[in-house]
């Protein structure tokens, strides 16, 4: 934590500098689940059957957008009837894009906490844009952490962290 300034966890990095994203786009799919797999297994979550996805960021900015643009390109199962889920072998995936704190008034974490418990997930993803001090990474890193996350840290917005102790589930977020 002191040489890095990090919390204590698990961080991984996807690094795909020098290189064009699109033309990578469907490897870098799949090593990204794997990844995903890796930490969801060393959460040692018992069951896991419900997913809350929560895409952070502004839309109208597009250096933001990365956590709203999942509206577009994840599949949520949550609406789907349980027997249809299991015969597909298909987990519960709903997802909450809560935009910024300047366009709702509320922090991400307080609508966050309402839908954990309405929606009672076994595990929350945060995806949210990296902020990082080196111009070179954003767009070409993607790093997934069991830490946790301070949305708009990397404005300068000063909220509460988003961790498994502040929203009492396990959480990995990725930027």
């Amino acid at each position: 934590k002191e040489r890095f300034g990090k919390k204590p966890g698990t961080y991984t990095s996807l690094a795909f500098e020098g290189l064009v994203l699109e033309t990578l786009r469907e490897d870098l799919a799949e090593v990204l689940a794997e990844e995903l797999e890796t930490m969801i297994d060393a959460l040692a979550i018992r069951d896991l059957n419900r997913i809350l996805v929560c895409g952070l960021g502004n839309p109208d900015l597009s250096c933001d957008a990365i956590g709203p643009l999942l509206a577009d390109e994840l599949l949520v199962s949550a609406h789907i009837p349980e027997e249809d889920r299991q015969q597909e072998r298909m987990r519960a995936v709903a997802l909450l894009i809560p935009r910024v704190r300047a366009q709702t008034g509320m922090e991400t974490i307080e609508l966050l906490l309402g839908t954990i418990e309405r929606f009672q997930p076994d595990l929350v993803i945060a995806v949210d844009a990296l902020a990082s001090r080196s111009l070179g990474r954003v767009g070409h890193v993607i790093q997934l952490t069991d830490a946790g996350m301070q949305p708009g840290s990397g404005v300068g917005n000063h909220t509460r962290e988003l961790t498994r102790s502040s929203l009492g589930v396990p959480l990995i977020c990725t930027e």
